[in-house]
């Protein structure tokens, strides 16, 4: 396995501030100086959620392999990375974390990570207005057609 040079440490960097995902989110946000107390409030999860973010992004970073509990979340950042361009350099380094953590951690997927992570901080968190139509044959609210 190749060692994170400060070439890949920066197209990493590149990726993390642009990712809509999680590992993306936690990196702005360090940078922004918030700390996990001030990241789960943002993002109405708990402290202990977050900091394990920080704990994988930070090993991310320096290139250093997480204890075994923060394992699966680390290989998500990893993944993470994935669902951008990059150099050949940088995926045959991912492969190889990939390939080291699924040797610690069985469920590590090599797959690109799907979905977004994170409620956006800007995003709304009043759930949507349920419009009710009321059936002009039967005078009650139901789905579809009239029974």
């Amino acid at each position: 396995m190749s060692d994170l040079t400060p070439e890949l440490r920066v197209e990493i960097e590149e990726i993390l501030q642009k990712s809509q995902k999680r590992h993306g989110y936690v990196y702005r946000e360090l940078a922004e100086g918030l700390g996990p107390d001030e990241m789960a409030k943002r993002h109405d999860k708990t402290a202990a959620h977050m900091k394990r973010f920080v704990t994988s992004l930070k090993h991310i970073l320096d290139g250093t392999m997480p204890t075994t509990s923060t394992v699966l979340t680390n290989s998500y950042g990893y993944r993470e990375l994935l669902n951008y361009d990059t150099t050949r350099d940088l995926h045959e380094y991912i492969a190889s974390w990939l390939t080291r953590l699924k040797e610690k951690k069985s469920e590590v997927s090599f797959e690109p990570l799907d979905g977004d992570a994170l409620v956006s901080p800007v995003a709304s968190r009043k759930r949507a207005d349920v419009v009710e139509v009321v059936c002009p044959q039967c005078f009650m609210v139901h789905p579809g057609e009239c029974y």
